[in-house]
């Protein structure tokens, strides 16, 4: 995987080549709730994207992606996941939004 900083909140990995020639494939960035937007009645610092991409099945990989989070206390709930398949491709790609809190 090849990372890029786009700026000190927010970070963007990405495959070298394109998803059809690398799958299986995690993408993922995380979006850092600046301070001054934080809700005070919640202690959410942030968003967590991953997208998971495989011309199999994806659930081994779901499962092991929130094994993963969860070990690392970093998992605390997914807000958001909608499954697709990509009929050019034939891709099934599965798109995570994950708030974390207390990161």
């Amino acid at each position: 995987m090849k990372s890029t900083e786009t700026n000190k909140k927010v970070f963007f990995h990405y495959p070298q080549s394109s998803i059809e020639e690398n799958v299986p494939c995690i993408t993922y960035y995380f979006v850092e709730t600046p301070r001054d937007y934080k809700d005070p009645l919640t202690t959410k610092d942030g968003i967590l994207y991953i997208d998971i991409w495989s011309k199999n099945n994806l659930n081994d990989i779901y499962d092991r992606v929130l094994y993963l989070l969860t070990t690392l206390s970093f998992y605390n709930g997914l807000s958001q996941s909608i499954d697709l398949f990509e009929n050019d491709t034939q891709i099934y790609h599965k798109h995570l939004q994950i708030d974390v809190i207390g990161g």
